[in-house]
């Protein structure tokens, strides 16, 4: 990941940035004033095309941080307790008792359904949560 440096704008004021977000966002004002030159279809292409790149650049820059505007299908529990009104450790124990499992006197303790309904996907000892299925369950 790029550090953020230290760049003058137009003005000649410092201004911290990305490399990357910096070139985005000069694309992006070079898009606009030829959109605004030419009225036309392939300046709102470049203009939408910039626009995408400068969203994408900031995604980048912002480590470690859910995207709000990403749908996204699979998340992490962590994630999911930033997305849902759950804490992470709510998420592991609904885990933990998704499937019915016997305890030490043979008896049968219930799960509560979220195993057979889809919810849980285990990727070695990465734990995923199939938002879809995870709201359907609910």
């Amino acid at each position: 990941m790029a550090r953020a440096t230290a760049t003058p704008d137009a003005a000649g004021h410092a201004r911290e940035t990305c490399p990357p977000l910096f070139q985005a966002q000069a694309e992006l004002e070079a898009a606009r004033r030829a959109a605004l030159a030419v009225i036309g279809q392939e300046a709102v292409a470049r203009l939408e095309s910039a626009a995408e790149r400068l969203a994408l650049a900031r995604a980048a820059s912002d480590v470690g941080t859910v995207v709000a505007g990403a749908a996204r299908r699979f998340v992490s529990i962590a994630e999911c307790a930033a997305l849902r009104p759950f804490s992470k450790a709510a998420l592991r124990d609904l885990k933990f008792r998704a499937f019915d499992r016997t305890n030490s006197r043979g008896e049968t303790i219930p799960g509560n359904g979220s195993g057979p309904a889809g919810v849980w996907v285990a990727l070695g000892r990465k734990v995923l949560i199939d938002l879809p299925a995870f709201d359907a369950w609910l």
